[in-house]
Formats: structure tokens, sequence, C-alpha cells
């Protein structure tokens, strides 16, 4: 619980608070992270969707995967 007391969604700051064009009218954090941070990108990640990336994580929140797990 400690944990996701500190957890925040940057949505509503980066909606809120600036936007590019590059953006497209979308806050999806897969157009939104090339264009803030261009070394960053999701081609190529072994987790390619909000889905998969949301499993995960709940399978790791309750500890039924390792953290080197694919």
């Amino acid at each position: 619980m400690k944990l996701t007391e500190r957890l925040v969604d940057l949505l509503r700051i980066i909606q809120d608070g600036y936007y590019h064009p590059d953006f497209g009218g979308s806050f999806s954090i897969k157009v939104v992270l090339p264009v803030l941070v261009p070394e960053l990108r999701y081609d190529g990640l072994a987790i390619g969707n909000g889905d998969t990336a949301v499993a995960r994580f709940a399978r790791a929140a309750m500890g039924k995967c390792s953290a080197y797990e694919d």
C-alpha cells in the first residue's frame, strides 16, 4: 500500500500543462514518450501494449513472477 500511495498518473499533468504538435491530438504514452524523451521508445520492448503491462504488473505485485521473468 505504501507504494501505491506514491504512484502518480502523469496523464493529467501532461494534459493540463503541456502540449506538443507531435502529440497529434493524442496523450497516449506511446505518442507522448518519444516526443518528450526521444531516446525512450516502445519499439522493441517485450511488453508492447497496455493490457500486457497491466497483467504483468498485477502478477508481479502478487508475487507470482520473478523480477527476471519475460
